[in-house]
């Protein structure tokens, strides 16, 4: 058996099975309506186990690289810092000087907004001191900032400093009086610090930082009691930082900021979603159901058929995630713009149904024209889902785990919208063509009922006749005067045969004839309008045009190599969200490791140093 025996059968063996369930959902609509709905609501309770990530090193770092295998190995075996809260203060003027009593002052309220917060967390009540992270060289929670320059301790700070000029006595030491650590200004205490040249002190700087570190989460902890301690740290902020506006630029961030702060981005999007599938329904009601116009033979439009092509993509996204959530895996950012992707997909398809549809005779039966319609199209659905399928299906196996999250919720969501294509819209489009058809019968005029019925006695007498007979003059010319001029083509050959013919015929055509490109652009587009003027164009320049591809294509490869690599979660975010302040901030002021010398941590595996 050579291969296109082979694939033919294959073919033609998919095409039969296609042409079997439109008779099945013809016969059985409701039936497939109600299972195709009911069996999607049941894969969208999956959403009840959605976990959403927003960790950058889960994300975005490879799972096999060394950083990341290296960044485990010490989460796991010390108390690393992994979350906490911050806060800076800094000046109304980006020249100002924050070296005074008052911005202090400002900063010691902070503190004592923070130490007097509680939280209430499985029936139980949290202080800071409750879910802090202990200090391992001196008794009492561990803290870094410019508060360690009296030891946290507000009492000792109000003792010693009345003035800006004690203010600056006390920062101009060498080791913090609690634990003894050299003093380092720049990431964690003063921001955009300037000194005597002379003496090498401390004159002037532009913000102060503090960072009050809490207890991490036990591995086996989804949520504890310092994740609500946070999330009531970014509430409280926002308020106590509004309230300083006037006095200071006071800005905060939490270990769940950027997690918070990607939710809040994909909320905001939630319009935007919306607004696109009303105006996809819109733009489908008008398009697929002939807006106001009135259809073949006077019915009406089919204007609730737009709605349901939007609402089966609805439907097959809802069960795609609750798959992928139900199955474990995880929802990030990225996941916000997939809707929009699966519309364009899902309309797609249920164009080429509609359309193909239209392609078949009006007098045949309508189980006749639904399975003919799946017969034809299921093939080209078919295909164009398996390679959208495949492509995000080698997508999923990216070692970064926030593409391959992505690509699995679309591989699983466009999977769905094939199989929701096949039954719920079928089964919408047999009942939309039963009501016009019972609105035909109803309120049809009597001249398109009379043309009905000539077409009916037309086609009889054109199967019992000769095809050269003079019936089938008559037959085209009250064709002609039909919207549905198909109905016309009768040929007295089976099916099978007539396919073959057909496909024989136009591959001896497009091969044989010089000119046969041309007229079958006239076949297809038409000659008039913006695309019959293209369809000639492009038939006409093709060299030029191949050449000029050619070039972009040549560019576009160039272009490729000036990319340069980066990621700043900041552009994930909205502009006015907390985390993006506090960053852009934290960097302009020079508090981050990314424009200061970054502590270097070195740890020794497999080293007892009890020996």
């Amino acid at each position: 058996m050579g291969w296109y025996t082979f694939s033919h059968s294959v073919e033609m063996s998919i095409e039969s099975f296609f042409e079997r369930l439109g008779r099945f959902i013809v016969r059985n609509t409701c039936l497939t309506f109600t299972l195709s709905l009911v069996v999607s609501l049941a894969c969208g309770l999956g959403f009840a186990n959605m976990h959403s990530e927003s960790a950058i090193d889960k994300l975005w770092v490879p799972e096999n690289s060394v950083a990341k295998k290296n960044f485990d190995y010490i989460s796991e075996t010390y108390d690393t810092p992994e979350t906490g809260v911050s806060t800076i203060v800094a000046g109304l003027q980006e020249t100002e000087n924050v070296l005074t009593k008052s911005y202090f002052d400002i900063f010691w309220e902070v503190d004592k907004v923070i130490r007097t917060m509680n939280v209430t967390f499985e029936g139980s009540v949290y202080r800071y001191e409750d879910v802090c992270m202990m200090s391992e060289t001196y008794s009492g929670c561990a803290n870094f900032g410019a508060l360690n320059f009296w030891s946290n301790s507000r009492a000792a700070y109000e003792s010693s400093v009345s003035n800006d000029a004690d203010l600056l006595r006390d920062l101009r030491i060498g080791e913090y009086p609690l634990d003894g650590v050299k003093v380092v200004y720049g990431f964690q205490t003063l921001g955009k610090a300037e000194y005597d040249a002379s003496t090498g002190e401390i004159t002037e700087a532009r913000a102060i930082k503090g960072i009050w570190n809490l207890k991490p989460c036990d591995a086996d902890e989804t949520t504890c009691p310092s994740d609500q301690f946070q999330k009531e740290y970014i509430k409280v902020m926002e308020v106590h930082a509004k309230s300083k506006e006037s006095e200071a630029q006071v800005t905060f961030q939490a270990g769940i900021s950027l997690g918070e702060a990607l939710n809040e981005a994909i909320a905001a999007d939630l319009p935007l979603v919306g607004a696109s599938y009303l105006i996809m329904v819109v733009f489908c009601c008008f398009s697929l159901g002939e807006g106001l116009r009135k259809g073949a033979a006077g019915r009406r439009s089919s204007m609730s058929l737009g709605g349901g092509a939007v609402f089966t993509v609805f439907m097959s996204t809802i069960a795609g995630y609750g798959i992928s959530a139900g199955c474990g895996v995880w929802f990030t950012s990225l996941h916000s713009l997939l809707p929009l992707l699966l519309v364009g997909i899902g309309i797609d398809d249920a164009y080429v149904i509609v359309n193909q549809f239209k392609l078949t005779r009006d007098t045949l039966p309508l189980e006749e024209r639904i399975a003919a319609t799946l017969r034809n199209c299921g093939m080209a659905i078919l295909y164009t889902s398996l390679t959208d399928f495949i492509a995000f299906f080698l997508g999923s196996t990216s070692s970064l785990k926030g593409i391959s999250a992505f690509c699995i919720y679309a591989a699983v969501s466009i999977f769905v919208d094939f199989i929701l294509q096949v039954t719920m819209f079928i089964a919408i489009l047999v009942w939309d063509q039963k009501r016009q058809v019972s609105d035909l019968n109803s309120g049809g005029s009597a001249s398109s009922l009379a043309l009905m019925k000539l077409c009916d006695k037309l086609t009889a007498t054109h199967l019992t006749r000769s095809k050269h007979s003079s019936s089938t003059t008559l037959f085209h010319k009250a064709a002609g005067r039909m919207d549905c001029c198909i109905c016309c083509k009768f040929s007295d050959e089976t099916k099978e045969e007539s396919q073959t013919r057909i496909k024989r015929s136009n591959t001896e055509f497009w091969f044989s004839a010089s000119d046969g490109a041309a007229i079958k652009w006239d076949e297809i587009v038409g000659t008039n309008g913006f695309f019959g003027w293209l369809a000639h164009f492009l038939h006409r320049n093709a060299y030029p045009i191949i050449v000029l591809f050619i070039a972009y294509w040549g560019v576009s490869i160039w272009g490729c190599t000036k990319n340069t690599e980066g990621f700043d979660s900041r552009d994930l975010v909205l502009d006015q969200n907390h985390y993006k302040i506090y960053n852009t901030l934290n960097q302009d002021m020079e508090l981050s490791t990314y424009n200061n010398m970054p502590p270097v941590g070195l740890y020794v595996e497999g080293v007892d140093y009890t020996r």
